[in-house]
């Protein structure tokens, strides 16, 4: 009985995880005919912030390291203020990614700028 029920159970979230995966699909009736129908399927939006994250440019400490020694670059922590609070990289500027575009006055120009989270 508990092989059953755990069976069912299994199942049931099986097809809750196949459904809330599926692209929606909306039927509609065709203009020109009202005996023929069209089927339209929505597929999900990328998220162009994922795309941008993968084409970011990357830069191992060492490099990091010299370009801030060199004063080269500006290190900005992306997260939230409390976190920041916790702990950061000295001389850090803390923006979080949600934060509005007038924070972005605070990066000085003409520097490199190192952006880093966690």
């Amino acid at each position: 009985m508990k092989n059953l029920i755990l069976l069912s159970a299994v199942l049931s979230l099986a097809i809750v995880a196949g459904c809330q995966s599926a692209a929606p699909i909306a039927i509609s009736k065709d203009n020109t005919s009202s005996s023929e129908k069209m089927i339209a399927v929505r597929t999900p939006t990328p998220d162009p912030h994922e795309e941008a994250m993968k084409n970011a440019p990357r830069i191992s400490v060492e490099d990091a390291k010299k370009a801030f020694d060199a004063k080269e670059a500006v290190f900005i922590d992306s997260r939230s203020q409390s976190a920041y609070d916790v702990q950061h990289i000295a001389t850090a500027i803390n923006i979080p990614v949600l934060a509005p575009e007038a924070e972005y006055s605070k990066i000085p120009k003409g520097k490199k700028i190192i952006i880093y989270c966690s």
